[in-house]
């Protein structure tokens, strides 16, 4: 509908027993709502020139690539607490002690409630991380109205010190930290872009309410500020706007419950306080149910191999009994690994789908080679120091504490940042940049000739100004960023 030339999705519901409607802005006085979210954060922009270049990058770069960063891979099925399939989760819910109902779905809500509450019922804002992040513990999720540059640097910090704390305190190789250096950085960068995605719709969404909120019920507001609006105990999220799925599919939960044993029951049962204890128990179990199904459909692929290659003769006897259960609370380590499809612009889909976050994934393939070259592991002494150094000693003060003159802790500490250099370049950074460059290459020959001038003009431009942007003291200087972003074929 249009309410004063905001065309809107209408989303009829409930509120405290009244209909009302949710809407969702998608045009605005002739502009996509993205376009006139960004020119209202470009106009409260203290630098709008600046704004109208990366606000529109991020926003871009966090819808094509938050599912390297999200958590979404599976919608979640109340139906597979008593699928076969899931011989695992089955047992577990099984286990589960509750008053029948009666009725096998609201059965399965109550075991939901149960299962996401092992220890107690945690805060919102202690579940909403592991609920929404593949690695809910590199999130910084204090301190958010820090200025952006400002929590950058804080987190970079953080980055920095864990790594070293891992490097002092284990064996493994190098290459492995500076994957992990990779990610985590990557991490931080996508969350970055959420922060600024979610600045910029709000202001859109707080424009376009002024515009319509004379025409709305009161209930109406509400929806509106809670589905559009940053909400701050969701993380500073914009549930209508949100990228992960993870309300919506609480939604399904309630919606199945009213569809499936109708209108009177259902609102008997699913009281105020029912309701938040299993969208908390929900969003705690979530994880660890991705681990359950993940597990069982590993050991079903297993057996479908292992069956392949028995001989014809008796069945042998399944193997799920007496296989050992893992309680879910001691930690969700692998997931599934279907990805969600997104909704994007298709140009900039095309322009930013460029394999960045560096995908690890994309390494080899058939007929790669195998990667030459042994693996840099660090001496004891050097791990050591570089331990030392990231709690900020001095020379000196390392030199006391492992038994070697200053001059010679200078000279370990410079030849570490070589090694570590070396590494990073050798194991990320240059494969990072090789396929980088390759996909823009297959992107820009895959457009017509005339239109490659301008994508050529508009690259450039846009990477040349984000560079001008680089601290000046950073560690990476702007000949090294340009031959980063700009691959030989759109230098010459």
């Amino acid at each position: 509908m249009n309410i004063n030339g905001v065309e809107c999705d209408v989303c009829s519901t409930e509120v405290n027993g009244q209909k009302a409607r949710l809407l969702t802005p998608c045009t605005v006085r002739g502009l996509p709502f993205a376009d006139f979210a960004v020119s209202c954060f470009v106009e409260r922009s203290p630098n709008p020139e600046e704004a109208a270049l990366y606000a529109p990058c991020l926003m871009a770069l966090y819808y094509v690539q938050c599912y390297r960063h999200l958590l979404n891979k599976r919608s979640f099925d109340l139906s597979s607490f008593s699928s076969q399939y899931y011989p695992t989760l089955g047992k577990l819910c099984e286990s589960i002690k509750i008053e029948s109902t009666g009725d096998p779905l609201l059965d399965k809500i109550q075991i939901l409630i149960r299962l996401g509450r092992p220890d107690g019922l945690k805060s919102l804002e202690e579940i909403l991380p592991g609920a929404i992040y593949q690695h809910p513990e590199w999130i910084p999720v204090e301190n958010l109205e820090a200025d952006t540059d400002t929590l950058a640097d804080r987190e970079w910090e953080k980055v920095k010190k864990a790594l070293s704390k891992k490097i002092r305190e284990g064996d493994e190789p190098l290459d492995k930290v500076c994957d992990e250096l990779s990610d985590r950085y990557l991490t931080l960068v996508l969350f970055l872009a959420e922060r600024t995605t979610f600045d910029v719709l709000h202001q859109g969404a707080e424009a376009v309410y002024q515009i319509i909120k004379e025409k709305l019920t009161p209930a109406e507001r509400d929806l509106f500020r809670d589905g559009c609006l940053k909400s701050p105990q969701y993380l500073n999220r914009i549930l209508c706007f949100d990228p992960s799925p993870i309300f919506p599919w609480f939604t399904q939960i309630i919606e199945k419950v009213y569809r499936k044993v109708g209108t009177e029951r259902a609102s008997r049962f699913l009281s105020p306080e029912l309701v938040e204890k299993l969208r908390a128990s929900y969003l705690s179990f979530y994880p660890f149910w991705l681990q359950y199904i993940g597990e069982d459909e590993k050991d079903r692929s297993r057996l479908r191999e292992n069956d392949k290659d028995e001989p014809p003769g008796p069945k042998k006897k399944e193997h799920w009994e007496g296989k050992e259960e893992v309680p879910y609370w001691e930690g969700a380590e692998e997931y599934a690994k279907e990805l969600p499809d997104y909704m994007a612009d298709p140009f900039l889909t095309a322009l930013l789908n460029l394999g960045y976050p560096y995908d690890r994934s994309k390494r080899g393939g058939k007929g790669a080679k195998k990667k030459e070259g042994v693996e840099t592991v660090l001496s004891p002494l050097e791990r050591e120091i570089v331990g030392l150094e990231a709690e900020g000693l001095s020379n000196k003060e390392i030199a006391q504490r492992v038994g070697h003159t200053p001059s010679y802790v200078s000279k370990i500490r410079k030849q570490v940042r070589e090694v570590l250099r070396d590494t990073w370049e050798r194991s990320s950074y240059k494969p990072f940049r090789k396929q980088m460059h390759g996909e823009l290459r297959q992107l820009y020959m895959g457009l017509p000739p005339d239109k490659r001038p301008l994508f050529k003009d508009f690259y450039l431009g846009m990477v040349r100004r984000l560079i001008q942007r680089l601290p000046k003291n950073g560690q990476l200087s702007p000949e090294l960023a340009e031959e980063a972003a700009i691959p030989s074929f759109l230098r010459n």
